[in-house]
């Protein structure tokens, strides 16, 4: 939880990334399935008029990691994001040591 809290709180001081500004940051967002039930969300979604980043935070992140972000975990936004749909969506991992297998 502290690398999530440093991360994120770094975001919320400066919210750009890749030198696009975004007016709004979001924590530890989920989503509500069709039934309702919660499912995994995403550590921090950005929103402005046109985009909205995603990142997702690890303080070891792993090859695995980033399959499950682009497998799972983005598609689940595309589908039940809502609102948050935009036209580009940006897709970041932000860890503080990376692990490879």
């Amino acid at each position: 939880m502290g690398v999530e809290e440093m991360f994120i709180n770094s975001v919320k001081n400066n919210p750009t990334l890749n030198n696009i500004h975004f007016d709004y940051v979001n924590k530890n967002v989920t989503f509500l399935n069709e039934r309702g039930n919660t499912v995994k969300g995403i550590d921090i979604v950005l929103v402005n008029k046109n985009s909205v980043p995603l990142v997702e935070i690890k303080h070891r992140f792993r090859n695995e990691d980033l399959e499950k972000f682009i497998q799972k975990q983005y598609p689940m936004f595309r589908k039940y994001g809502g609102g948050a749909l935009k036209e580009k969506i940006y897709l970041f991992i932000a860890g503080l040591c990376m692990r490879k297998r």
